[in-house]
């Protein structure tokens, strides 16, 4: 979920790279940036998509202050009993999962990362700061598009961006499979006061295979309380930092062999 909230302040932020002709644009853009850059935020979402051919749906709040984002998600997959209560905290250190129903703690240490994976992840925190993305986030050109839409008697913007693989791979751990490759992003904003409704993205087929609706999305001051985790003393902790760098070693070679063939 993490990454999918990145992605929404990715689309908002290359929305800076606009040619001086096209004054629509010029006018989102220079809103959009009023109203939320340099802010501490707190807001609701509903993330929906396919899981084995049936439809789910997640309910997620987050909190976002400087590098501190926190983000609570009630996972309601096929196959569970019950939902499952997930929750994750990270900053400029690090990344904290706990799971409640299995009482399990996942850590991942940014400090351990090398180099590389470092910036990445830096790129992956900065996308929650307008500031920061627009120093982040490669210029998209022709990519970006901004139309004026009606849907259900209200007005929008509809943002588009196409062949986002580039913005995609900014993110650390998120190699795309072709049959899920991501080729287009919309997002809904509102005309009367540039509120984000609903972020939609693609694969191959017309319709979006994600969509993220925004239910609550409030500027104000976030209390550092928000961040801190009550873990039961007997919860077991688990550090994936290692097994993560596995993974990307891996993913790496088996890359770099399908090249050589």
């Amino acid at each position: 979920m993490v990454r999918k909230m990145a992605l929404v302040a990715a689309v908002l932020a290359s929305l800076a790279v606009f040619s001086p002709a096209e004054v629509v644009r010029e006018e989102v853009v220079r809103k959009l940036v009023e109203k939320y850059q340099g802010g501490e935020f707190r807001g609701a979402v509903e993330v929906s998509m396919m899981v084995a051919g049936n439809p789910v749906k997640t309910p997620c709040r987050f909190w976002v202050k400087g590098s501190k984002v926190r983000v609570d998600m009630v996972m309601n997959q096929p196959g569970l009993e019950e939902p499952m209560e997930q929750t994750m905290v990270f900053d400029e250190k690090g990344l904290t999962m706990f799971q409640k129903k299995l009482g399990l703690v996942m850590k991942l240490d940014f400090t351990k990362l090398p180099e590389e994976l470092r910036k990445q992840v830096k790129s992956a925190r900065g996308l929650t700061s307008p500031e920061e993305a627009l120093r982040e986030i490669a210029t998209l050109g022709d990519r970006l598009k901004i139309s004026e839409k009606s849907r259900d008697g209200r007005n929008y913007y509809l943002i588009e961006v196409d062949n986002i693989e580039e913005l995609v791979k900014q993110f650390p751990f998120t190699g795309q499979q072709p049959e899920k490759k991501v080729t287009r992003v919309s997002l809904w904003v509102t005309s009367t006061d540039y509120t984000p409704e609903r972020l939609e993205v693609f694969g191959k087929e017309a319709q979006p295979g994600l969509t993220v609706d925004f239910k609550e999305l409030v500027k104000e001051k976030i209390p550092e309380s928000s961040f801190d985790l009550k873990i039961p003393s007997d919860a077991q902790v688990l550090d994936i930092t290692e097994m993560l760098l596995k993974m990307k070693e891996a993913a790496g070679k088996g890359v770099s062999g399908t090249q050589t063939k």
